[in-house]
């Protein structure tokens, strides 16, 4: 699997969503910055994080036009390995 180049940003909190119509909706995402990392390509990144729920995002350069995201839990004593989804090139 190859990883594009980009940052990833942790925010702390969690998404939520805001309803746009009749069956469609919009992700909200939480505003506080807890950590920004710049990713190579193939690269990985490694955040220290303390226990909380975080929405980790990725930005890619342009042209890229999307910024996937997951979202976690950090737990107290437990190391978490998680791929931000669409991240592959």
């Amino acid at each position: 699997m190859q990883y594009a180049a980009g940052t990833v940003v942790v925010l702390e909190g969690r998404v939520t969503w805001r309803s746009t119509g009749p069956g469609s909706s919009v992700a909200v995402f939480p505003k506080v910055i807890a950590a920004r990392e710049t990713i190579a390509i193939n690269a990985s990144y490694q955040f220290g994080l303390p226990p909380g729920e975080y929405v980790l995002q990725a930005h890619f350069p342009a042209p890229a036009n999307v910024t996937p995201f997951i979202a976690i839990t950090v737990r107290a004593g437990v190391t978490q390995h998680v791929d931000i989804p669409n991240m592959c090139i």
